[in-house]
């Protein structure tokens, strides 16, 4: 999986969404960012952010990726890019 860090953009904030929120806005191309603080109904988006997108890998991919994390991350949430 590629991701991209997020540089010299505004400040842009992520909100919180269910999995089928999440997966029908990364098939219409938008950013999905996912936050360990998804006790947060909204995240900051930073320089430093890792957001993901259909252009860069499949959501199959993503959702691997967090499933494999949950034991050690288990408030992961998935979030929308707002811009």
């Amino acid at each position: 999986m590629r991701v991209t860090l997020i540089k010299d953009r505004s400040p842009l904030t992520a909100r919180r969404v269910t999995i089928h929120e999440a997966r029908q806005a990364f098939d219409a191309g938008q950013e999905i960012l996912v936050s360990e603080y998804g006790h947060k109904r909204t995240v900051p988006v930073t320089q430093t952010s890792t957001t993901h997108t259909k252009d860069r890998t499949t959501f199959e991919t993503l959702r691997a990726t967090v499933d494999e994390w949950r034991g050690r991350y288990p408030n992961q949430r998935y979030y929308i890019v707002v811009h």
